[in-house]
């Protein structure tokens, strides 16, 4: 099972993939999730973060088949630091499906 770290958000206008709080701590605003089901479009981290975030970035700003762009959402999601074959996503808008994704 992979594990995924997020992001903080960047804008509040960013739509979030639903979810059910599991437990909380206040002291560092520790969160455990539970997540609906999401699609995900996601990369390998060959040369660190920052690849996977511009193959991401490339696809959402229209860098695809389609040449259309893809509102961003958040979080961003990237597998734990050291975990060999890394990966990155960015969680797809509900507005989607596997059939009409460019």
């Amino acid at each position: 099972m992979a594990s995924f770290t997020t992001l903080p958000l960047v804008a509040n206008a960013i739509e979030e993939p639903s979810y059910a709080l599991v437990a909380s701590w206040d002291e560092p605003d520790i969160e455990i999730r539970d997540y609906d089901p999401r699609l995900l479009a996601t990369t390998k981290m060959t040369e660190g973060q920052n690849s996977g975030f511009r193959v991401l970035a490339g696809y959402i700003f229209g860098g695809n088949d389609a040449e259309q762009e893809i509102a961003m959402t958040a979080p961003v999601q990237r597998t734990m630091p050291g975990q060999k074959n890394a990966e990155m996503a960015f969680v797809v808008p509900r507005a989607f499906s596997m059939d009409d994704l460019p």
